[in-house]
């Protein structure tokens, strides 16, 4: 990754959440993982919320730094962050905002994502999607998330999970990371 002031998007699934919940002692059940494995880490950040992080993506998406692409990406997201469910269905996947955070280096977003297979069980990844401020940022952002890799000690998604994650990443097409796997390049 060379450009490392321009957003990017990280696919993690289920397993390797499961995995950094062990290993980061989140407890069964946690609502907002990326946040709380900052929080485990001694990361300072602050939590934005789905109005917030809206208007931020929308500056991103603006400015003159991003590529077209990935700025229709992103207010693709912020209309999906716009429903009155907080749901995007479509008929091979459902995205949810769950959280977003601030280090000051970057804003990261997380959404929770699944995708319905007819009689088996359903797939669930979740999408970070990390805007850093600058290139200093960029470079600190991504030593925190070989960080977590490093702490959980296992692949965020594997090739077979990254084909199978196909549907959900054609909804950020354009913006680095949905077409390559980006944790290979970390």
């Amino acid at each position: 990754m060379s450009n490392l002031d321009q957003p990017f998007v990280l696919f993690v699934s289920k397993r390797f959440v499961d995995l950094a919940k062990k290993s980061f002692g989140l407890g069964f059940v946690v609502r907002k993982p990326l946040v709380r494995m900052l929080q485990s880490m001694g990361v300072g950040f602050a939590e934005v919320d789905r109005n917030e992080a809206m208007r931020r993506l929308d500056e991103v998406a603006s400015s003159r730094n991003v590529v077209v692409s990935v700025g229709d990406v992103i207010k693709n997201v912020i209309l999906s962050l716009l429903t009155p469910t907080v749901l995007l269905m479509a008929a091979k996947k459902k995205v949810v905002f769950v959280s977003a955070a601030d280090t000051g280096d970057c804003l990261f977003m997380e959404f929770f994502c699944e995708i319905p297979r007819a009689f088996r069980s359903s797939l669930i990844y979740y999408t970070w999607l990390v805007i850093p401020k600058n290139s200093d940022g960029g470079v600190r952002t991504r030593q925190m998330l070989r960080a977590v890799v490093g702490k959980v000690g296992a692949e965020p998604i594997t090739k077979e999970e990254w084909g199978l994650a196909e549907p959900i990443r054609s909804m950020f097409a354009g913006v680095a990371g949905s077409e390559e796997n980006l944790w290979q390049s970390l």
